[in-house]
Parts: C-alpha cells; structure tokens; sequence
C-alpha cells in the first residue's frame, strides 16, 4: 500500500505541473488555448469584441458564434502567425 500511495502521490505532483506549464502561456478568459499547435478557440463564448491575451504565435483563431460587431485593422495587432481566422455564424460585422 505503501508504494501505491507513493506512486498516487507522484501523479499528482506530475498532472499539476504539467497544468502549470501548459498554463504559462496567456489566453482569453473563456477561451481554450491549445499549445502544441498554436490554435485558439474562443468559439461561442459572447465575446462583442475581439478578447484580450491572445497567444502572439497563435496561427488559428476561431470566434465563430460571438456577437461581434466590428473589426478594426488594430485587432489583431502583435498576433503575427495569424493565418486562419473563423468567424462563420456572426451577425453585422463592419470590416
């Protein structure tokens, strides 16, 4: 019992750093942020503008189903490996 309790304790200790570590990066609040690929899904989240702390390596970033209203040529700014951007199911978008 003894080595198992040991072993429980050490996954733990492993599950919570690698929280931690794939937790070091910014992300939107309500977002997910997937770090091996660089994709953003802020999908269906009722952002009205586009969220704060996006990754600046974030090639993919999905606001589909959000209540946006405008875009603006600074929205993006600092992103620079953006390439996809999805915003499929918006309403009145001024680009």
């Amino acid at each position: 019992i003894k080595g198992f309790q040991l072993l429980k304790m050490l996954c733990v200790v492993v599950l919570h750093m690698a929280f931690l570590v794939g937790s070091s990066k910014l992300c939107p609040h309500r977002c997910f942020c997937y770090d091996a690929s660089e994709l953003v899904d802020c999908r269906s989240r009722g952002f009205a503008h586009i969220p704060h702390s996006i990754p600046h390596g974030t090639w993919l970033l999905e606001l589909s189903g959000n209540k946006l209203s405008e875009l603006r040529s600074t929205s993006f700014t600092g992103i620079w490996a953006l390439r996809a951007l999805l915003l499929s199911q918006r309403s009145n978008i001024d680009f």
